[in-house]
């Protein structure tokens, strides 16, 4: 004999003892068996309590007393408890499908790296210090009067700003030197070079899709605001071109350009590592 415990007493009486209440019969249970037939006297299906009926406490005490509202059975469907989830096949496209955006985002990320890493390689630093070198400065035309005219605008644009700086960088194997603030400082080992680079990022901007209009409207409104402030006759250059004539020089973000050339003062700082 087996002994006693809380597990086997309870596996009797669910296996062999019926309950009754009223007219309702529970057990005995037999688990993972379903009901041959509808009619299967040796098995039922118990979804719930039936004919239920709304009594007031009245009723409770005294029989006579009518019940609020008639007995009704609600509409109760069995539904098996995994219909509704995820098949194996779904389950595997979603993961695969969670693994290749995972991969996407961690390979688009690498590239960024490496653009950057490109854009500060010390391989492209002038190094000698009796060749002359190529220095290109950048400015972002009223740039402080963007920030203030169009605040949820200029992240993204100057984060374009940098992105396509820093790709032209890498494209003619000149060298960046720092930033400050929406400023770069580039050095170049060649004339040709900068002003190749140079030329490229104009043309660069002009073609680049910045996805509005309201940096070239507030190009427009700072120089209108300059006329009407201006006693001495300020005409404004751009605000008052046909639509056609300004989108063939003008778009988005404009970026003022100095280059400067001659010996320069090399030297390599130990905290960036760079020149």
């Amino acid at each position: 004999m087996e002994n006693v415990s809380a597990e086997l007493a309870a596996d009797f009486f669910y296996d062999n003892v019926v309950v009754t209440a009223d007219d309702m019969y529970y057990g005995p249970f037999v688990d993972d068996t379903a009901c041959n037939t509808a009619g299967d006297a040796e098995c039922g299906v118990n979804y719930g309590a039936t004919l239920l009926s709304v009594w007031s406490f009245a009723r409770a005490l005294d029989p006579a007393v009518p019940v609020l509202f008639p007995p009704m059975t609600p509409s109760m469907k069995y539904v098996e408890p995994v219909a509704g989830g995820l098949t194996t096949l779904q389950l595997l496209g979603i993961i695969v499908g969670c693994v290749a955006v995972l991969l996407l985002l961690l390979a688009l990320l690498l590239v960024l790296l490496y653009r950057r890493r490109e854009s500060r390689k010390n391989a492209n630093a002038p190094k000698e210090p009796t060749d002359p070198v190529t220095l290109v400065f950048t400015d972002i035309e009223s740039s402080t009067a963007l920030w203030a005219a169009c605040p949820e605008l200029m992240p993204d644009a100057v984060a374009t700003h940098h992105r396509l700086i820093r790709a032209l960088i890498a494209k003619y194997r000149c060298y960046e030197v720092k930033t400050i603030g929406d400023s770069f400082m580039i050095a170049c080992k060649s004339v040709f070079a900068a002003v190749q680079l140079v030329r490229e990022l104009q043309q660069v901007f002009v073609q680049h899709d910045w996805g509005t209009g309201a940096l070239d409207e507030a190009y427009r409104k700072f120089e209108e605001g300059r006329a009407e402030e201006d006693a001495e006759g300020y005409v404004p250059p751009t605000a008052r071109l046909d639509a056609a004539v300004y989108r063939q020089h003008w778009n988005g973000l404009r970026v003022r350009v100095g280059v400067h050339t001659g010996l320069c003062d090399i030297r390599r700082d130990e905290v960036t590592k760079g020149y």
